[in-house]
């Protein structure tokens, strides 16, 4: 319990991540009747931008929370 504590934040960034990835995989592309295609192209980013920050959240974790030898 004490793990989920000091990762929450990157295990919301996480989720946050899968959920724009899948959702852009969920709503799909498609092309409207004047030629012009649909897509959801501002999850990919989101995504990405979430996913790097869960990174960087759980290494600064890990270091503030690590012992000095």
């Amino acid at each position: 319990m004490k793990l989920l504590q000091q990762f929450w934040l990157s295990i919301v960034l996480l989720v946050l991540a899968l959920l724009a990835s899948i959702s852009y995989q969920v709503i799909g592309i498609s092309i409207d009747s004047n030629g012009l295609l649909n897509e959801p192209f501002g999850l990919i980013p989101v995504a990405w931008l979430c996913l790097f920050s869960a990174i960087f959240s759980a290494a600064v974790t890990l270091l503030r929370h690590s012992k000095p030898m």
